[in-house]
């Protein structure tokens, strides 16, 4: 015999809430540490595990910087690396 789970006619106690999701702050996300080597980054308030970097991506990302390095005006400058940019400053492009 074949049942068929069907929540909505399970009793009201049966059923399981999804935890609330807190949305961090730069703050707290910069005083974050799991205690591991494991890079994160903050997204939409979320803390979220950032791959493993790569050989790969590691040339790839100077090849790029290199290739973009060549075409700024003088006094420009490539910067490779994380960064933040706490939200009362913005982001600004020249």
């Amino acid at each position: 015999m074949l049942a068929i789970d069907d929540s909505s006619a399970q009793p009201e106690e049966w059923r399981v809430a999804e935890p609330a999701r807190r949305s961090w702050t730069l703050d707290e996300f910069l005083a974050f540490d799991d205690g591991t080597d494991r890079r994160y980054e903050l997204f939409d308030g979320q803390i979220v595990a950032m791959a493993p970097a790569s050989d790969v991506r590691g040339a790839l990302v100077a090849r790029l910087g290199r290739q973009i390095g060549d075409t700024l005006r003088a006094g420009c400058e490539v910067i490779m690396g994380a960064g933040i940019v706490p939200p009362e400053r913005g982001r600004q492009l020249v």
